[in-house]
């Protein structure tokens, strides 16, 4: 019986430790990201968006679009993995997210490519 306790004691312990983990991991990743809400409706921003990555001359590697959020992955300027987050908010309104690489360093890069969409979005209203 006690043996019985205590590995469920100690598998429990490697379950909260490992979900942990799990959740820093994912809040360091939020960290990483620019973001931004447009008074744009979510087919514009979208439109936005791939206008913007071929004005600034960035890889497009593939697309994943739903009725109500797209992720875009691409290649930046010094071949760093850049996904752009694209979400319906409202009609009228849509938040774009921006991350590129895999550390804070990249965040510079992609608050980057966050002021093109946002200049983009201003000239094409």
């Amino acid at each position: 019986m006690l043996k019985k306790l205590l590995i469920n004691f100690i598998l429990g312990t490697i379950i909260i430790s490992f979900s942990g983990c799990i959740f820093v991991a994912a809040s360091m990743r939020e960290t990483q990201k620019a973001k931004q809400d447009f008074n744009v409706p979510y087919a514009k921003a979208l439109e936005i968006v791939k206008k913007t990555l071929i004005s600034l001359n960035l890889e497009f590697e593939e697309a994943i679009v739903k009725p109500d959020i797209a992720v875009v992955k691409g290649k930046y300027t010094n071949e760093k993995t850049m996904y752009i987050e694209i979400f319906r908010i409202s009609d009228n309104e849509s938040k774009i997210s921006v991350r590129v690489g895999t550390s804070d360093a990249g965040k510079a890069d992609a608050q980057k490519v966050l002021e093109a969409i946002e200049q983009y979005s201003k000239e094409n209203q």
